[in-house]
């Protein structure tokens, strides 16, 4: 059986077409639950009369992409989950196909456990549905034709409510830790040493200290790669300086 919103095949219209329940098979007891397609992807939907509202599923509206939109009166609902009361902010526009019959639901959206879309009261209001209470069968007219939607067995509605509750028990793939933060190294090359000072614009050289103590006399320790350069251009920094002080007299005389 194809599990539901997989989205490495997409769903095929002869996973939907259904034939007619044996009549030994109890449906008195049972709403109708079927399924559909949404942009290719096979969903359970459940047709209940008792529900004052359409309803998608708010996971099915993600995974799927959906567009959603302000509900324009927001309320509370409390029977379609099992965490409580449900505000009601937001509606999606949900194109769904079961064989021929193809429709677009307006429908709020919620979290729910039980399925993917319910199909309340407004859906059989505004297509003016007539249920056979002994079949289960809904039969309405959709663009001039008779449609007919035939529910599941018993049998096919128990292998769809495993597969859901299979997901929402799965559990989630372990996050990878961050990659660690490398420590930079700010020393200097000897060569960018060289190329700074053949150049006729100034430089500084900066000596980075791990720490300092402030309060104690004693020099900080200078690391030994930073030491061995400095010692290598000890010459060159006093024939800089001495230079810098010949042009500062110069300019002093003038």
């Amino acid at each position: 059986m194809r599990p539901f919103l997989s989205w490495e095949s997409s769903g095929s219209q002869k996973d939907l077409k259904r034939s007619s329940p044996n009549p030994k098979e109890a449906q008195r007891e049972n709403l109708f639950h079927s399924r559909c397609l949404v942009q290719e992807k096979v969903c359970s939907l459940i047709i209940d009369g008792g529900s004052c509202t359409n309803v998608a599923s708010e996971a099915m509206v993600e995974k799927l992409g959906l567009v959603t939109q302000k509900h324009p009166k927001p309320y509370q609902l409390q029977w379609i989950n099992e965490t409580g009361d449900m505000s009601v902010k937001e509606q999606v526009l949900v194109p769904l196909s079961i064989g021929s019959y193809e429709d677009e639901i307006l429908c709020d959206v919620l979290p729910m456990d039980a399925g993917h879309i319910i199909l309340g009261r407004p859906w059989q209001s505004d297509r003016r549905v007539m249920h056979d209470g002994f079949t289960n069968k809904y039969t309405f007219l959709h663009k001039g034709r008779k449609t007919t939607l035939i529910p599941l067995t018993p049998q096919e509605v128990y292998e769809d409510q495993v597969q859901l509750c299979s997901q929402r028990t799965k559990p989630q793939a372990k996050k990878e830790p961050p990659n660690p933060i490398k420590s930079l190294n700010y020393l200097v090359k000897s060569k960018q040493v060289k190329s700074s000072m053949s150049s006729d614009k100034p430089f500084l050289l900066f000596i980075f200290k791990g720490s300092l103590n402030l309060l104690v006399d004693n020099a900080p320790e200078i690391p030994s790669e930073m030491s061995k350069l400095l010692q290598d251009f000890k010459m060159c920094f006093q024939m800089i300086a001495q230079k810098d002080c010949h042009q500062s007299e110069a300019l002093s005389i003038k």
